[in-house]
Parts: C-alpha cells; structure tokens; sequence
C-alpha cells in the first residue's frame, strides 16, 4: 500500500535506527537510498509474518553475556538477549539497581558528542551504532563452552558519553584476574630453561605445536579449559573482551606469544623435510 510505504519510510527519515522490512511477493526491492536500512522479503503476508514471529522467538531465547564498558572505561556485565539492544541492557543494569547517566542530545545535532555504541571485535575496525540498535552478529564471540557460569556467547562494547554510577563490577574484575593468573601460569611454564632448550632444538612446526600443547595441558583445566580447539577459542575470547577493560592482558598474551615461539616457528616446515 503506498501510503503505508511512505509513512513508513518517514519513519526511517526520522530515526537513524530504524529498520525496514519490505513484504512483497512481486515487487520485494526496498528504495536504493534505503537499501543499507532495509531488506525485501519477496513473500504474501501470511508466511512472512510467521517465519519472523518463528525467527524472533529462537533469537530471543539465544542468550549472551555481554562486558559493558562505560565512556571512562569502568566496566559491568549483564545477560540479556543476543537480540538485544544497547539501551536495553542499559535498562536492565539499572533496573538491577546500578545508576546510568546519559550525555545530553544536542540541536543541533553533535553525534561525537552525544550517547552511542562502539562495538569492537579482533577482526574488524570499530563499528559505531546508535544505543537503539543491536550489536551486530560479528561482534558477538561463541566461546564454545561456558566459563564461570557465564553464556556460550560473549561480547564487549563501549557506551560513549554514558556514565556508570559504580565501580567495575566484581565479576568483570573476576574475568580480568582470571585472564591475568592464566597468563601469567603460561609464561612461568613456557619460561622454563627445559622448555627454551627444547623448543630451540625443534625443526618443524608440527614439534613445535605438540611443545606447546603439553604446556597448555598442564595449565588450561585448572582454569576450566580443555586444551583443545573450543578450550583455544574460548580462552581467545575472553582475552579480547576483558584485554578492552585491562590492556596488561594484551601485553601478557603477546609475552605468552614470545615465549612459547609460536609466531617465530611460522619461518619452519609443517614437517621437518618438508618444503614451503
């Protein structure tokens, strides 16, 4: 219906974050100026309709643990929806009792200078979103396992110009010392005088590996972790996402990276006689 299609692209005009979804079974295209804010679902009503409300119900019982972090980097953490948006968890957070002053809006307008999101992940520069969107499905990190009872899924983003009435939260301190005595636990080991001597001696990257993961057996379950593939990416996880609250994690896992030879033996064979 036109007039319905005008109002709502308005609607669009008028809020940033705002979304369109365009159900057409014959003509699905949104506007090309609304193509990045829209998606057309060349579907009759009926079946769109019931394939979202089937969609929304599986996101919304998908849950994860997100570390918030504050414009002066004091850090809290909350369990909300992977659906979620910004200015929801910072609901919940106050309605958990913990007070949230927001920047001002500005006429007109200053967005540097006004409430937003900074999502970040390992992989791609920061993503700026308003706080009534969703943190984009790339940021979200699937730990593989649950770690000190948190959620399978993690995240970490920063809220500018907002402002927590606390201190960090002890259980993202928990997450940075846990992180930090796992660190620390790694270079001990791979520190070794037995361990420099024997990783010195190896000629292939498949010996190489096999060193570390010895010594990744010795450390990971008491933290844990199995010392395998999922064990691996959730200990990468949590590094990036308490390193954005304490960067003397980064600086520990890139000692841990030294050491233990690992980015050096990237120069060796996979096995030893082989070509590269």
């Amino acid at each position: 219906v036109p007039t319905v299609r005008r109002e709502l692209e308005s609607v669009l005009a008028r809020f940033p974050g705002a979304r369109l979804i365009r159900i057409n079974p014959e003509n699905p295209e949104p506007l090309p100026e609304l193509r990045d804010r829209s998606v057309g679902l060349p579907l009759g009503a009926g079946q769109a309709f019931r394939e979202l409300d089937r969609l929304v119900k599986l996101y919304a019982s998908r849950r994860a643990t997100f570390v918030i972090r504050d414009h002066d980097n004091t850090a809290v953490e909350v369990r909300a929806p992977v659906i979620a948006t910004a200015l929801h968890m910072l609901n919940i957070i106050e309605q958990e009792g913990t007070g949230v002053v927001y920047g001002e809006v500005h006429e007109p307008r200053d967005p540097p200078s006004e409430p937003y999101v900074a999502c970040m992940s390992r992989w791609d520069t920061p993503e700026f979103k308003p706080l009534n969107c969703a943190i984009p499905e790339r940021f979200l990190l699937d730990i593989g396992q649950e770690v000190m009872e948190q959620c399978k899924v993690m995240a970490c983003f920063q809220v500018a110009n907002v402002w927590f009435k606390t201190k960090s939260f002890a259980v993202v301190l928990a997450g940075i010392n846990w992180c930090l005595n796992l660190l620390k636990d790694m270079i001990k080991e791979f520190a070794t005088p037995e361990y420099q001597a024997a990783i010195r001696a190896k000629k292939d990257r498949k010996s190489v590996a096999k060193l570390v993961s010895t010594v990744q057996n010795r450390v990971l379950p008491a933290y844990g972790l199995e010392a395998d593939t999922e064990g691996l990416k959730a200990l990468q996880a949590r590094i990036w996402i308490y390193g954005c609250c304490d960067r003397e994690i980064f600086k520990l896992a890139e000692e841990a990276m030294q050491t233990s030879f690992i980015r050096v033996s990237g120069n060796l064979p996979w096995i030893l006689g082989e070509s590269r």
